[in-house]
């Protein structure tokens, strides 16, 4: 098996390059139309049928466009969202929770996160190992 890595690896490259090749024909014409305060005001809404796994492609070359470090204020994924009334849905509740977070929080992806998280945290750090039942 480890003999066919490098074949793997290569044959990768070569789809990761095709692939973003691709992308940056379709979207880098109508980015490079934008005036640069379009571009610098310019949220993308990403539509698909499940989250993006960590490290996709299309949220990467996104991100790089942009000058974002990733999913965030200007750069939205509606997984799930099965047509444009979906996925606008999931921006309205997004750019809802930004404001909240502005509001009621510390930052304004504060709640995008899950707002147990930090406390749990705190608490697994205290516990000692998981017990057997």
């Amino acid at each position: 098996m480890r003999a066919c890595r490098p074949l793997v690896d290569a044959h990768t490259a070569d789809a990761a390059a095709r692939m973003l090749a691709v992308l940056r024909a379709g979207i880098e014409p109508l980015w490079w139309s934008l005036s640069t305060a379009e571009r610098d005001r310019l949220v993308v809404l990403n539509m698909g049928t499940k989250s993006a796994r960590e490290g996709a492609q299309i949220a990467r070359y996104l991100a790089w466009l942009m000058g974002v470090e990733g999913e965030g204020e200007r750069l939205v994924f509606a997984e799930g969202a099965r047509d444009e009334a979906e996925a606008m849905q999931v921006l309205a509740t997004f750019l809802a929770d930004l404001r909240i977070g502005v509001t009621f929080g510390d930052h304004p992806l504060a709640f995008l996160r899950d707002v147990l998280g930090e406390p749990t945290d705190a608490l697994l750090r205290d516990l000692t190992s998981p017990h057997p039942p």
